[in-house]
């Protein structure tokens, strides 16, 4: 361990810190449940594009991505990010213009409880979004220990579990403190640190001199190893994400329900393009001038040794700000994550009912032990199978976003019809439904297990188009089973 080693060890540690007191800032004196997941409805248009930017992309998370799937390498990724800000753009506009922000309108199953009055529908939607947001902390919380790993590694044989703990035990407490409001409050600080990070990525591409000499060849970049069906399959499959996945991922709707109104929403959103575009686009950016000079990348620690290795600035300066930047960056999305999961737990068809009729000691209580409950729980996982987390790792995200796509059709149908008249099916129609969605769901469990075995992600990618097909066939058939009169 060198000096750029310990100098980067030293800003995480103060960046951990850092997370702490904002947090503490955000306590409030009147502890209440509303107030844990909700903010108290108090979020400003600068909280809201602050937290927008910051959770729309786990720096270290996407450069994984990035750097172990490089047969996508190019334009793809550029894709990825006009599609992605594409889909925040039509969310976002829509919460404007529709004024959709309501007292009891805090899930996405809240929200297709308030169109369609089905529990059963609405509990099996609560149940994907904690499946995949239990999959989102995990696999936070896994990049954590490789960042954490590649200093400790040479230390013990456990590195891996204590680092996992360790990550989870920080978010665990600043969330703690103040529930929704001390992560819209730490976000600010987030998106600063991966700024820097990712301007010191760029940098870095610019210095490094390639062992061939300073000839670059930008047209590697747009060359693709994968074929040209593989490529367009993966790039029609980010489109779909892309654009549904701000209707159907619940820390977008808790966003925007902690903030005053729509209006706040939309001024936060246009007034941090910029910054998302410099987390999108600049590591796009950088890693094509690092593919001209011939350089590509296994994993996140052959990047940060080619950057330690480089010497100079690059070992000195740039290197302790990647590291502080990826690791800092895990919070933005492993606190959403948490956030998230406490506030399935509490929608309208889940607990809420009970747990606002807690005290507020036994409430901090419930929600502490139901936190480190999901973490030890996790940790427990990755202590047995972190030998074969690695091969998991893309088929998990594709899990992720397949699942969140597969309820895109009942939400956009939910939406379209949110100032209607509550609908009530029969029994035939609430059943219709929830078995298509759970079939669909089978599906992209069924994809996750095959793309690990053939160590093809072509299963991940097209089960999710399928899944929402078969969800909206089953609505389609669902909503003909109609009840003459509202529940």
């Amino acid at each position: 361990m060198n000096i750029s080693d310990i100098t980067a060890l030293i800003g995480l540690s103060i960046s951990s810190l850092i997370f702490i007191l904002l947090a503490s800032r955000a306590k409030t004196s009147k502890f209440s449940l509303i107030g844990y997941t909700m903010a108290d409805k108090s979020i400003s248009s600068k909280q809201y594009g602050s937290s927008f930017v910051a959770a729309s992309s786990s720096l270290a998370t996407v450069m994984l991505f990035f750097l172990t799937n490089a047969k996508f390498y190019g334009l793809t990724l550029l894709w990825c990010g006009l599609t992605y800000l594409l889909g925040q753009y039509l969310f976002v506009r829509y919460v404007r213009d529709k004024d959709v922000i309501k007292e009891d309108v805090r899930t996405v199953s809240d929200l297709w409880f308030y169109t369609i009055r089905s529990k059963v529908n609405a509990r099996i939607i609560t149940a994907l979004t904690i499946t995949s947001f239990l999959i989102i902390l995990f696999i936070e919380l896994y990049v954590g220990s490789i960042i954490f790993g590649y200093f400790f590694s040479s230390f013990t044989p456990y590195y891996g579990v204590i680092s996992f703990i360790v990550v989870g035990l920080i978010v665990i407490y600043y969330v703690r403190i103040g529930g929704l409001k001390a992560v819209m409050q730490t976000d600010g600080w987030q998106l600063m640190l991966m700024l820097v990070s990712v301007i010191a990525v760029l940098l870095f591409s610019i210095l490094f001199q390639s062992e061939n000499g300073p000839n670059f060849e930008f047209s590697k970049f747009f060359s693709f190893d994968a074929e040209w069906q593989n490529t367009l399959v993966f790039c029609f499959w980010i489109l779909i994400i892309n654009v549904s996945l701000p209707f159907t991922q619940l820390s977008s709707w808790q966003r925007v329900a902690a903030c005053t109104s729509g209006e706040e929403v939309w001024k936060g959103f246009r007034s941090h393009i910029l910054k998302f575009s410099i987390i999108w686009f600049v590591p796009v950016i950088a890693f094509a001038i690092l593919s001209g000079k011939g350089m590509y990348f296994g994993d996140l620690g052959s990047f940060l040794d080619a950057i330690k290795s480089s010497g100079g600035i690059s070992e000195l300066v740039l290197y302790p700000l990647i590291v502080i930047g990826f690791g800092s960056a895990l919070f933005s999305t492993a606190d959403t994550a948490l956030i998230a999961l406490t506030t399935s737990l509490a929608d309208t068809n889940t607990f809420k009912k009970s747990l606002e009729k807690l005290e507020v000691k036994k409430l901090k209580l419930y929600i502490t032990i139901i936190s480190f409950i999901i973490m030890l729980s996790l940790a427990a996982v990755f202590s047995v199978a972190q030998a074969n987390v690695g091969e998991w790792f893309l088929p998990l995200i594709y899990n992720v976003f397949g699942q969140l796509g597969i309820i895109a059709p009942l939400i956009i149908y939910s939406l379209w019809h949110l100032k209607d008249d509550p609908i009530s099916l029969k029994p035939t129609g609430n059943w219709i439904i929830s078995i298509s969605i759970l079939i669909a769901w089978f599906i992209i469990v069924y994809a996750t297990f095959k793309a690990v075995e053939e160590s093809n992600q072509l299963w991940s990618q097209l089960s999710t188009p399928i899944g929402m097909t078969l969800t909206t066939f089953g609505l389609i058939i669902g909503l003909k089973f109609k009840n003459l009169k509202t529940q």
